[in-house]
């Protein structure tokens, strides 16, 4: 496993599933991890939520932050997770 990329900090998941962390993402930023963790480039993201590309960007580094990973692959990961 990848040690940059560790998920024991993590609460419990809430009575949705979801870890607090991930409670901790705007309701816009969610939608696009969610449509990362599909697969989904950045452009498709963009198209599918009527947004530029640069917002999507914006929204990305805003949530990797919040998320502690730094590379799309992690983000990945943390999706599927939460």
């Amino acid at each position: 496993m990848d040690t940059a990329l560790s998920f024991s900090d993590q609460e419990e998941p809430d009575d949705a599933g979801r870890t607090h962390r991930y409670a901790e993402l705007s309701r816009m930023e969610s939608r696009v991890v969610e449509q990362i963790g599909t697969g989904a480039t950045n452009e498709e993201i963009a198209r599918s939520l009527f947004l530029s590309p640069n917002t999507v960007k914006s929204y990305i580094r805003s949530a990797y932050r919040k998320m502690g990973v730094t590379r799309r692959s992690q983000a990945v990961i943390w999706a599927n997770r939460n």
